[in-house]
């Protein structure tokens, strides 16, 4: 069964914690002099709600407000919540905020069925009123509305067996926002919610996260394949990319699930030693993605939504790495070369002494896949924070400048 990192907890306080904690690393950074300073202050929240289904005000759209501080030992509390009803013209207010860089809200969203997070808002100082458009859009229940156009997996060398990288582009082919099958389900219970889109994993999958993703997801709930998400799906691209652990089983890595949604496009990239064998997938070369060397596999077709996906990795022997991890099972001895195997390949991997000249083909899934892995070595203590501040901070920004394509299903 899959297993989320840190045991996710239920409830909606905790997500919004965990959404806050996730998303302001750089904006709570203050010292106990400037919250100090802050103590007593007040500010405004207020926007309007826009239907992106029909461009218009929405009205009768239920506002919920969570807020929370850090305190001076770093722990972030929730202590603020509030709930506003748009108006006839889309509005809402919240009024007599707190304000402070130390503290930071969350606005959620539910209409139609469906909930739509509005991400992290801040008030920076006393008097501020701070707008902002909250978007709903129209939902639907019809699971033929999605499609993956694109399902790229990285499977990387991990310190006992593979960390993997796996990037979904998601195409909403209708013109209002999914919320999934079980909506009826959830709208009548007051139990666990549904999830709106699932997915399905490898089975022995561990410490699965969110590495990136254009849409606000400020939980993940266990399913029977794997995980989903309670976010409503807009219209048109959602992308994201999960990062997770996958040990290895009597020398292999067993990569296999089955589709939840047809896929237009599945593909591979290993990093050697690995290969990988799949009746769906045929090699096609290798690339080279952020200073990394991937062997590429695609599949020939697209992927009918209910098959099963075989795939299955191993890991070839290699003069200069010495990894053989098809025999780690034969006794602690190859334990101990593939650590030292690890710790010289490390040790041959010179710190950058300057920003990398990016290549002139980079695509949009080539820097969510260097976010992404740049996230795992920071998590995994191989890089300090300052070198993944900076490092992640120059992706992102080569990334705002690639305009997302526009959606090509038939």
């Amino acid at each position: 069964m899959p297993q989320l990192r840190r045991g996710a907890a239920s409830g909606r306080v905790m997500r919004t914690v965990r959404l806050l904690t996730a998303t302001l690393p750089v904006l709570l950074l203050v010292g106990p002099t400037q919250v100090a300073a802050q103590e007593g202050k007040r500010g405004t929240i207020a926007g309007v709600v826009t239907n992106g289904t029909t461009n218009e005000p929405q009205q009768a759209v239920e506002i919920s407000l969570l807020g929370g501080v850090r305190d001076e030992e770093g722990n972030f509390n929730q202590e603020i919540s509030g709930v506003a009803t748009s108006d006839e013209r889309g509005r809402f207010e919240f009024k007599d905020l707190p304000s402070g860089e130390d503290r930071a809200y969350v606005l959620d969203a539910v209409f139609d069925g469906g909930s739509f997070p509005g991400g992290v808002v801040t008030i920076p100082s006393d008097g501020d009123v701070i707008e902002i458009e909250q978007r709903v859009w129209d939902t639907t229940t019809d699971p033929r509305a999605i499609v993956i156009q694109r399902n790229n997996m990285f499977v990387l060398q991990g310190d006992e067996g593979a960390n993997v990288i796996d990037s979904y582009t998601i195409i909403n082919v209708s013109e209002e926002a999914y919320i999934g099958r079980g909506a009826a389900t959830r709208a009548a219970s007051d139990d666990t919610p549904a999830p709106t889109l699932s997915f399905s994993f490898p089975e022995g999958a561990e410490g699965i996260q969110v590495a990136e993703s254009n849409l606000d997801i400020p939980e993940l709930l266990s399913t029977e394949t794997g995980l989903g998400i309670t976010s409503a799906v807009p219209p048109k691209e959602t992308r994201i990319t999960f990062a997770y652990d996958l040990q290895v089983n009597t020398g292999q890595l067993d990569l296999s699930r089955r589709a939840l949604y047809p896929i237009l496009n599945l593909g591979v990239f290993a990093e050697p030693p690995f290969v990988v064998d799949s009746t769906r997938l045929s090699e096609d070369g290798e690339v080279t993605i952020e200073g990394e060397t991937y062997t590429r596999y695609r599949s020939d077709e697209s992927v009918t939504e209910g098959n099963s996906i075989p795939m299955i990795v191993t890991a070839q022997a290699d003069d200069d790495s010495a990894l053989i991890l098809g025999a780690i099972a034969s006794g602690g001895l190859l334990l101990v070369i593939l650590a030292l195997a690890l710790a010289r390949r490390r040790a041959r991997r010179p710190a950058p002494a300057q920003k990398p000249t990016p290549p002139s083909d980079e695509t949009r899934d080539d820097l969510l896949v260097a976010i992404a892995r740049l996230d795992l070595d920071y998590r995994n203590g191989k890089i300090e924070h300052e070198e993944w501040d900076a490092r992640r901070a120059e992706l992102k920004s080569r990334l705002a400048k690639h305009k997302p394509p526009e959606p090509a299903v038939e």
